[in-house]
């Protein structure tokens, strides 16, 4: 790069950065989802894409080591920016660094449904309704609060236990026969 009129010595752009002769006599910063580890990059094409299950929020990152891991509950592809990542989805959950390729390797366990966003830390946090059957990879559609709804139940929804094969109390635990 040229910072002043008349340099006779360019300075190659800084780590994290690149100079594209098109555009300017400076270096930018690498854009978001990207890093750049080497110096006198000639293009933003040769900063390197954030690598899938980790989170490249920030321009001009240097390294691998200045990158996030993807959060608990969240999938984060190649290339993710701090707007890349989605949320895990229902039926699953996803511990900390999942990729786009294993977003569907944990399904939530039986007897819990997994809402969208669940992530290790969460994975048993909603318990199958009373008196229900959730088999593994249960889901629940608009985060189905209140279990005397069962509409919103999507097609890997719970299976009602039949009459007298369960407590018909969960604070007295009495068997029904």
């Amino acid at each position: 790069m040229c910072r002043n009129r008349g340099t006779s010595i360019p300075e190659l752009c800084p780590v994290g950065s690149y100079r594209s002769v098109i555009e300017s006599n400076i270096c930018s910063l690498c854009p978001k989802g990207t890093f750049a580890f080497e110096r006198g990059n000639k293009d933003y094409l040769e900063c390197q894409e954030c690598p899938p299950g980790r989170i490249c929020e920030l321009e001009g990152l240097r390294n691998i080591t200045d990158t996030a891991p993807c959060s608990d509950g969240l999938v984060c592809f190649s290339g993710t920016g701090a707007r890349r990542s989605i949320l895990c989805p229902e039926g699953y959950y996803c511990p900390e660094q999942t990729t786009g390729e294993s977003m569907y390797a944990n399904q939530c366990e039986g007897g819990f449904f997994c809402r969208q966003g669940t992530g290790l830390s969460t994975k048993t946090r909603d318990n199958c309704p009373q008196t229900y059957y959730c088999p593994p990879g249960s889901g629940v559609y608009n985060y189905v609060l209140d279990y005397k709804d069962y509409s919103n139940w999507r097609n890997d929804a719970p299976t009602r236990c039949p009459r007298g094969s369960g407590y018909d109390n969960a604070d007295t635990k009495k068997f029904l026969l």
